[in-house]
């Protein structure tokens, strides 16, 4: 079973000298992103 999170559709494979080796990217909207949040005096940015 993979996670939600993950973008099932670009894993990539190899296998190299006896070695496996899987690649399975984070799906985009699991990535951290900056949020703007208004306050009355401004605005801020907050990483998550």
């Amino acid at each position: 079973m993979l996670a939600d999170t993950l973008d099932t559709e670009k894993i990539t494979a190899d296998y190299e000298a006896g070695v496996l080796t899987l690649r399975i990217p984070i799906a985009e909207r699991a990535k951290p992103r900056k949020i703007a949040i208004g306050r009355g005096d401004g605005r801020k940015q907050i990483s998550g």
